[in-house]
């Protein structure tokens, strides 16, 4: 019942209640029970719901009307379909945020050692004797039919008509949640209980025709996985009791026999180290005694390193007791403790079986047919779930912080590493039993053998492992995939070739977001820069592109383009700015380099970047101008090849980085000028560090508590603009980021946000300087070749040389152009060459050509573009007829053979764009200059 209504309700004049006391059969419409309450026709006194009354008698019953001005919400029919883990942590947790902790409950969970912080993070909720219609009411309105696909609500028939109700009363609810953090199933704690009846149970329709949960695993919340080593043990509430009073994190499982479930979440979660601890009455309990063997053979067939925790049965029967009485378990670490111990347990023979089986690897006979000694070794190792292969390489992902690059990472920072041969023979041996036979040969006998070493060079050798998972890269955000999915579970990703490392974080995106969600979802994102001067709000949607673009990096083809932070002053935000992008993609800082001194130090990082798949880099505090011929390779990329330092090997990985950086007044090469997507801070104080008054001024700290809310606000507004069917936007193309301007782009716009790309030729105009000498130097030509027939670069040399004063403007632009030392030329050879470089780039309607004279020496004019107008069209054919040439693997008119890059420049990388360069070199795209190169 809405407020309103119930205030009309209580101000109208009613005769006294006549109460007729409800029956098992004529049950009260409010808290659905046959006992204690009353009825007068559509007026209940019900002695136990106190929401939504519009009136209490001196009896201590709460009047409720039941007449035609309350809201009476269809209710579905039951259904035995089970909504997704989604649906139901968002039902769950609606439900949860309608109910209390009740004072005897606190007290309760108090006493077993939990804070009343620790209780309001896992949101413990009480319910008692009924749950108000209210409630009901407005998560039906919410939910629809949705909420008869959750576990717990059921649908009975009252005088009235159906009303709902949860099946459970008198109890406290414990959330069950997976590796993602939601709530997938409640648990209740029955306050009295009699017989053989439970004091646990799951919350469940399954008796009334509707869904069960199963028996989820139970992952304690605020535990920032992965962690390399945790415990499991039986019963939710054990779980977070223990996990609160010890440092290691607990995981529970339903029940003893369920303990199956858990293995995939483990894997999950990043475990390596699994302590078990049942409860002390293994000891006496046949049933869990055998489900103990069994989970360690279980586990140990997993791959996982097995401990077991034990303590006497009169220190407490669960961990939970026995930590929280301050004692401490006796921990087994050997496989022959463990085992001793479990056979000194009561079992029933089945689970003890399971251990005395014995070594569940298979065995690999060492003998001279190598090939299958090799492929059994490798067969072994694909039961490994934490190897992986990349770019013809054994590789594993770890998190150490590595910055012996030149590029500082943060601590906790995974990355992907190399696994060396040593490393393999280890793998091998956890995965598989080497022997070699001996004796008899009708009658060998086996012998405990070490992989030979011939083994382990032809296994690292390979370059392609059958059954091994390919890893493309490393991705701490969920991301929306290809075909517009969402990626959400933690691990591995055969979709993607992800890994995703989530770390408990919670990120909850609805399946059919609208346009309107959207656009909530930029404001929410907004509020992260309110304290940031953007000059135009185009740079305020170029942030929102940096943020958006690395979540959606796996479902767009093509590169992105470096986000560059420009400010006018010191001390703007730069740095914080986009620290904010990686507290939300990553949560924490963004990796950082300095601007590379020369071209052989980028491509060096650059090669090192995408060995280690990272997927973020910032250049910070560019003095310098950006941009060399290795960055800008790199930023129209979507693979890297190179030669590994210190060695022959060529390397070919993918690159799917997205670049930042920052300056003050950045100086752009002209290659990287278009490659950038600018972001510009115009703060109009003259010492910005010394500002205050923020609506957040503990910025980084703001966005690191909200990161899952802020990476939900962002993916809602990728999915919502692809659930619209990515409406094309109608904007200016983007040449070699066609992808990227086709997603991000045309999703910011979608959602009423300016087109960041709007402000990229004030940035070009601002910051190419080629771009302004050139103009020198057209502007200027008539003064070194005042006729018009052209001159050579010998003859311009000299001209320049001689008459320094009257030609100045082109002496100058040239000197800019070659980066000539102060107060000298050129020499012929350089000149020449930049000459060639930037012939054909039009400024100002004019442009610089050569052709040769009689003596076939190259001379150089301005021509006007106007004059090269018939040419365009058979241009623009032939660079048509090259690229689908190239296609078919056949050479197009006019080209001749090129020798392969690799030999003409061993140690310059090689980077494979979406465009041909051969076409580039015959027609630009209609939005570059034409001569400028690709």
């Amino acid at each position: 019942m809405k407020m309103q209504d119930a205030q009309i309700l209580s101000d109208s004049p009613r005769p006294a209640a006549q109460w007729t006391t409800v029956t098992p059969s004529d049950l009260c419409a409010i808290c659905g029970k046959g006992d204690w309450c009353g009825h007068d026709g559509d007026t209940y006194r019900c002695m136990r719901v106190a929401d939504g009354a519009t009136s209490h008698d001196d009896a201590g019953g709460h009047v409720h009307h039941t007449g035609e001005r309350n809201e009476k919400p269809e209710i579905p029919a039951t259904t035995s379909e089970l909504a997704g883990p989604g649906d139901r942590h968002a039902v769950y947790s609606a439900l949860l945020a309608e109910l209390p902790l009740f004072g005897y409950h606190n007290d309760a969970l108090k006493a077993r050692g939990l804070s009343g912080e620790q209780m309001a993070l896992r949101k413990y909720r009480s319910v008692k004797a009924g749950v108000s219609r209210g409630i009901f009411a407005r998560l039906l309105e919410k939910f629809g039919t949705k909420l008869m696909q959750v576990p717990g609500f059921i649908r009975r028939d009252g005088r009235y008509g159906p009303f709902l109700t949860l099946a459970c009363r008198d109890c406290i609810l414990i959330p069950v949640r997976d590796e993602q953090g939601r709530i997938v199933a409640l648990k209740y704690r029955q306050d009295k209980v009699s017989g053989k009846q439970p004091r646990y149970a799951y919350l469940s329709s399954k008796k009334n025709g509707g869904p069960g949960p199963g028996s989820p695993p139970h992952v304690p919340v605020g535990v920032a996985w992965p962690i390399p080593r945790a415990r499991v043990t039986e019963g939710e509430l054990k779980g977070d009791v223990a996990t609160c009073l010890s440092p290691l994190p607990t995981i529970a499982i339903g029940g003893v026999a369920s303990w199956r479930g858990v293995l995939s979440v483990l894997h999950a979660l990043g475990v390596k180290t699994v302590v078990v601890a049942f409860d002390a009455d293994a000891a006496t309990n046949a049933t869990v005694a055998d489900n103990l063997c069994r989970m360690v053979a279980g586990l140990r067939k997993e791959g996982f390193v097995v401990e077991v925790e034990t303590w006497p049965a009169e220190q407490g029967k669960g961990i939970d007791d026995l930590l929280a009485a301050g004692g401490v378990p006796t921990l087994l670490t050997s496989e022959a403790a463990i085992d001793a111990h479990l056979a000194q347990l009561p079992t029933k023979g089945s689970g003890l079986a399971t251990i005395s089986e014995g070594d569940s690897r298979p065995t690999i006979v060492i003998g001279t047919d190598e090939h299958r000694v090799n492929d059994e070794s490798v067969a072994a190792l694909s039961a490994d779930h934490d190897l992986y292969q990349r770019a013809g390489s054994l590789v594993q992902i770890v998190a150490d912080g590595f910055s012996g690059d030149g590029i500082e990472r943060p601590a906790s920072a995974p990355r992907i590493a190399a696994v060396g041969p040593a490393t393999i023979r280890e793998r091998l041996t956890r995965h598989a039993r080497y022997v070699r036979l001996e004796g008899d040969a009708e009658e060998p006998e086996e012998k405990p053998a070490h992989p030979p070493d011939w083994n382990i060079k032809a296994v690292c050798g390979r370059g392609q492992w059958a059954g091994i998972r390919a890893l493309d890269g490393i991705t701490t955000a969920p991301v929306l995939r290809g075909d517009g999915t969402v990626l959400t579970l933690p691990g591995y990703d055969p979709a993607t070739g992800l890994y995703l490392d989530l770390r408990g974080l919670v990120v909850e995106v609805a399946e059919h977001p609208t346009r309107d969600d959207a656009r909530a979802a930029i404001r929410i994102l907004e509020d992260v820069t309110a304290d940031f001067p953007f000059e135009r709000p185009e740079h305020g949607a170029g942030w929102l592109a940096f943020v958006l673009t690395p979540l959606a990096r796996p479902a767009f083809n093509g590169p992105a383009p470096l986000f560059l932070v420009d400010a006018n002053v010191r001390g703007s935000g730069k740095s914080l700015l986009c620290d904010t992008v990686g507290m939300i993609v990553t949560g924490d800082a963004l990796p950082r380099m300095s601007n590379p001194n020369d071209d052989d130090e980028a491509r060096k990082r650059i090669t090192s970047l995408a060995i280690r798949g990272d997927a973020l880099c910032l250049i910070d505090n560019i003095a310098s101008q950006l941009g060399c011929a290795s960055l800008d390779a790199a930023l129209t990329a979507t693979r890297w090849q190179d030669r590994l330092l210190g060695r022959s090997e060529m390397v070919d990985f993918p690159l799917r980085l997205v670049w930042g950086a920052t300056g003050n007044n950045v100086i752009l090469a002209a290659d990287t000028s278009r490659r950038v997507q600018p972001i510009r801070l115009d703060c109009k104080i003259e010492r910005p560090e010394e500002r205050s008054g923020f609506r957040h001024p503990h910025l980084v700290d703001h966005v690191r508590r909200n990161r899952g809310r802020l990476l939900s606000a962002a993916l809602t507004v990728l999915r919502a603009f692809h659930v619209a069917g990515r409406p094309s936007q109608r904007l200016p193309e983007w040449g070699s980021f066609e992808g990227w301007s086709n997603l991000i782009r045309n999703a910011l716009v979608w959602a009423g946000q300016p087109d960041p790309a709007a402000v990229r030729q004030e940035l070009v105009d601002r910051s190419d300087v080629q771009a302004a000498a050139l103009r020198s130097l057209i502007d200027g030509w008539d003064e070194v070749d005042p006729t018009g027939d052209g001159v050579t670069t010998a003859k311009l040399l000299t001209v320049l040389a001689r008459d320094a004063v009257r030609c100045e403007a082109v002496h100058t632009a040239i000197c800019e152009l070659t980066n000539a030392k102060p107060g000298q030329l050129p020499n012929v050879r350089q000149l020449g060459n930049k000459l060639r470089h930037i012939r054909g780039r039009v400024i100002g309607g004019r442009y610089l050509e050569s052709h040769p004279n009689r003596n076939d020496q190259q001379v150089w004019r301005v021509t006007s573009a106007g004059s090269a107008g018939s040419e365009c069209s058979e241009t623009h054919s032939l660079a048509h007829e090259s690229e689908q040439s190239c296609s078919m693997g056949v050479l197009p008119r006019g080209s001749t053979k090129q020798t392969p890059q690799s030999q003409q420049t061993p140690h310059r990388p090689i980077a494979s764009t979406p465009t041909l360069t051969l076409a580039l070199t015959m027609a630009q795209p209609p939005d570059r200059e034409p001569g400028e190169e690709g």
